[in-house]
């Protein structure tokens, strides 16, 4: 399969839209990203700076492998919140291809994501009840998304003019990336909490909105101390 119209990129990883199905898009690992080896003595001093090798392209696939597994148990807990992933991967000239619902609006539009949304000027606040919605539903059910920059979620505009928020990135779940010590928060709910909640109020706070989850997730810290949901 050949791909041609990219949408977009993330840290590891190229999105782009399917030949075959606009309401699709296919996420390959960046080439730009793993075209070269780095020398040895660049990846010893990444490997101290993080605690942890640079990632491959074996990574990033691995990665999207667990991404699928994670989106069966999402849905469950977010029906229709999460952009819909192809369980197998695709073979492309980009290399093998990660299927995932390409979210839209309404009206055919490509719902943005919420960094776009925001760089574009639009106001923020009409953004506010459906991001609480979802926020609220990752505190009580402790889904331990780890990575919640603006470009993880989507807004899609709905026919009433009502906009939902929709996860179009799933890595994260239970992983905090480079900045974790000992990856604890994999399997210590309280950690977890501790960096899912700063990272919420992070996410709100370069929206310009209002975080007013506070007392929902002091009672929520010491509810349980083993993280439950495993992928």
């Amino acid at each position: 399969m050949q791909l041609k119209i990219k949408l977009g990129h993330g840290h590891t990883r190229d999105c782009w839209l399917h030949p075959a199905d606009n309401n699709l898009c296919v996420k390959t690992a960046r080439a730009d990203k793993f075209k070269y080896k780095a020398c040895k003595t660049a990846e010893i001093l990444y490997f101290i700076r993080h605690l942890r090798f640079r990632p491959s392209i074996k990574d990033v696939i691995n990665d999207m492998r667990r991404e699928a597994e994670v989106y069966k148990i999402i849905n469950k807990f977010l029906p229709g919140r999460a952009a819909k992933i192809y369980e197998n991967l695709i073979e492309t000239d980009k290399g093998l291809g990660l299927v995932c619902e390409l979210v839209k609006n309404h009206d055919g539009n490509i719902s943005p994501s919420l960094d776009k949304y925001f760089t574009s000027g639009r106001d923020t606040q009409k953004l506010l009840t459906g991001l609480n919605w979802i926020a609220k539903r990752m505190i009580m059910r402790d889904l331990f998304f780890l990575d919640l920059n603006r470009g993880n979620f989507a807004a899609k505009t709905l026919s009433n003019n009502k906009i939902i928020i929709i996860i179009i990135d799933l890595k994260s779940l239970n992983r905090a990336g480079e900045q974790s010590f000992l990856h604890l928060e994999r399997i210590f709910a309280p950690f977890a909490r501790i960096i899912m909640y700063r990272r919420l109020k992070r996410l709100y706070r370069n929206l310009n909105l209002k975080f007013s989850l506070n007392k929902l997730c002091r009672m929520k810290f010491f509810s349980n101390f083993i993280v439950k949901i495993r992928v």
